[in-house]
């Protein structure tokens, strides 16, 4: 059960931050913010739910939220595990539920109106004079012969 409340400290101290602080979430003020919010979720967990082990395990993970950040922000830890493709799980703006556009013959899923910039690409017509659009007329083809 601990070691849930130090998993939800790492997260709600990193999301809520950034939720609050939104761009200004960086350097002090972000660590801060992760230690504020692990003191208010810690006390909420521990005085509202009358369990003193889960407040401290939520702040725990708040600390270890902070230590993450300082080793990302001032060491060549953080770059390092950046360049080999491993870091945080951001939010992300995945369709859910998914719904095919045509599921019998396409993987392609629908996206709902508004969601995301849509491109509509026109098709263009063959220039006057070019062999395209013209049966048998692609390279290697000897009809002619």
């Amino acid at each position: 059960m601990e070691g849930s409340a130090v998993l939800a400290g790492i997260l709600g101290s990193k999301y809520l931050a950034q939720m609050v602080l939104g761009t200004s979430n960086t350097s002090f003020v972000g660590y801060a913010a992760n230690l504020a919010v692990g003191g208010i979720g810690g006390w909420a967990a521990g005085s509202l739910l009358k369990k003193p082990k889960l407040g401290q395990s939520f702040f725990v993970g708040s600390v270890i939220e902070v230590i993450i950040r300082v080793l990302e922000d001032y060491t060549p830890v953080g770059s390092f595990i950046q360049s080999v493709g491993v870091g945080d799980y951001f939010a992300s703006n995945f369709v859910t539920p998914q719904h095919y556009a045509n599921a019998l013959n396409s993987a392609q899923v629908s996206i709902p109106q508004g969601w995301a910039p849509t491109t509509v690409i026109q098709s263009a017509s063959a220039p006057a004079g070019s062999l395209a659009g013209i049966p048998n007329s692609g390279f290697g083809n000897f009809d002619g012969m």
